[in-house]
């Protein structure tokens, strides 16, 4: 994935956080997942039926969380090839993040603060010399938007002990 646009970068991150994170929940694949991510979710806005039209109807369907095609299509290749690295080098990254996080089993940490660990260890894992100030932005600021308030330091804190214990520099 490049990060020639941080917001590119940013939005790739975001759906393989959610693609992630549901599949944390339901105990699937993440491949698993972004096929049901794909089938269930990211399809054109329908306009409600006159039955539908009740002041609950985006409650109940969501509209404004999920990905219209036209969010979905441009990011579609990088979530997927990001998840599919993730799920090839999982015990690699879990590894990583273990050393890195001594104190912390990663069954015990809340689900999200693993799933944005596990998206930056797998990005660190990719290649040789990646460029992980990018990488650490868009997680800390998804962080500070899906996470608790403690949240954006923790998952700073074990990218960067994970990223010292690779000897890689923060550029």
């Amino acid at each position: 994935m490049s990060d020639r646009r941080t917001n590119a970068g940013r939005a790739v991150r975001e759906h393989a956080l959610r693609v992630l994170y549901s599949s944390e929940m339901a105990g699937l694949s993440p491949l698993d997942a972004l096929a049901r991510h794909e089938a269930s979710h990211v399809v054109p806005h329908v306009e409600p039926a006159p039955s539908e039209r009740t002041r609950w109807f985006r409650i109940e369907r969501m509209d404004d969380e999920l990905p219209s095609p036209e969010q979905w299509d441009p990011v579609r290749d990088d979530v997927t090839a990001l998840l599919r690295e993730l799920e090839s080098r999982r015990e690699d990254a879990e590894a990583c993040l273990r050393q890195a996080s001594p104190r912390w089993r990663l069954d015990r940490m809340p689900t999200i603060d693993r799933c944005l660990l596990l998206i930056g260890v797998t990005e660190m894992l990719r290649s040789e010399a990646p460029r992980l100030r990018p990488v650490f932005h868009d997680l800390i600021e998804l962080a500070k938007c899906y996470g608790g308030e403690s949240t954006p330091r923790f998952v700073n804190g074990i990218l960067d002990q994970a990223r010292r214990n690779r000897g890689l520099p923060f550029r």
